[in-house]
């Protein structure tokens, strides 16, 4: 997928309009010794303090399994889409993760990548 650097701005929008229309996604934390955490669930909090919310139950993130990531400045952010791969590779990302993905990296090398279908949404389409 071609990578699309985007502002903090755009990125807190596109997660907070996936919160408000309750976008099933996938997001996913890497930290730099290589730990991952994969949740299979909604955006439950769109705010950079104290941190993005992504809950297995949208509306109860202290009662369901939830990954808490803080934004700290110097984080870069990113947008891809599936439009931009090879109509075969195209198919295969979409069916497993969705059709677009955002991602955060931050000034440590942890990464957080949201994978979503994105449908009626518009911001994390701009290109």
């Amino acid at each position: 997928m071609g990578k699309q650097q985007i502002s903090i701005t755009e990125f807190l929008a596109c997660i907070d309009e996936l919160h408000t229309k309750s976008v099933p996604l996938m997001a996913v934390f890497a930290s730099t010794d290589n730990t991952v955490s994969r949740l299979f669930g909604f955006a439950d909090g769109a705010n950079r303090e104290p941190a993005l919310i992504f809950s297995t139950n949208q509306g109860t993130p202290r009662a369901s399994s939830n990954i808490k990531v803080p934004v700290p400045d110097g984080s870069t952010f990113f947008r891809e889409v599936s439009a931009d791969l090879a109509a075969h590779e195209r198919e295969r990302m979409e069916l497993a993760y969705g059709d677009t993905v955002v991602s955060m990296i931050m000034p440590s090398g942890g990464r957080l990548m949201v994978f979503f279908t994105a449908g009626g949404l518009t911001r994390p389409l701009r290109s």
